[in-house]
């Protein structure tokens, strides 16, 4: 029955991430500049889509929203994200600058809480120049894997809001039908 319950709260996770997908397929959520340093622009100078910024925004607006919306697992999902930043072959992919984001992003929005300073306002991401400096970024993970679920969820709702301009809508998932 664990097992079950398990998968269950998995695959409500990752219908999460799926919905905001969804959810947001007949709209343009806004372009966060701070994505826009790491992939260019959604459009290049003669008005063409940017797939890889179109899709970085994208992933980052599930993620976020996965981990806000995700009343039992937010924990996995932000580690099942982090593992985009530091795994050698998925550099470079959407989902590797939503991870930098995220992480970053969260830490600021914790920054102070339970007298931890995990990110100072001032701090150069770990991403610059298209190198990644996995150490800093590794220096963020301890800090925000001792938040409490509830810390976690409240933290990446306000940076969905400070990313996207708009508040985040929480997609909610009845996972056992009770």
């Amino acid at each position: 029955r664990a097992t079950i319950r398990l998968r269950k709260l998995v695959l409500a996770s990752v219908r999460h991430h799926e919905a905001q997908h969804g959810h947001e397929q007949d709209k343009q959520p806004r372009y966060p500049e701070e994505l826009a340093r790491f992939v260019g622009p959604l459009r290049d100078g003669h008005g063409r889509p940017n797939a890889m910024a179109i899709r970085a925004r994208n992933e980052l607006s599930a993620y976020t929203s996965q981990i806000a919306s995700d009343m039992w697992l937010p924990q996995a999902a932000l580690w099942n994200l982090a593992r985009h930043a530091f795994q050698t072959n998925r550099r470079g992919t959407p989902e590797s600058y939503a991870a930098v984001l995220v992480l970053e992003g969260l830490a600021r929005q914790l920054e102070g809480t339970g007298g931890q300073m995990i990110l100072p306002r001032d701090a150069k991401s770990a991403l610059a120049d298209g190198k990644l400096d996995r150490d800093r970024l590794a220096e963020l993970i301890a800090p925000l894997a001792s938040k409490t679920t509830i810390e976690l969820r409240s933290a990446a709702a306000r940076l969905w809001g400070e990313l996207f301009d708009e508040p985040l809508v929480r997609l909610v998932d009845d996972v056992f039908g009770e």
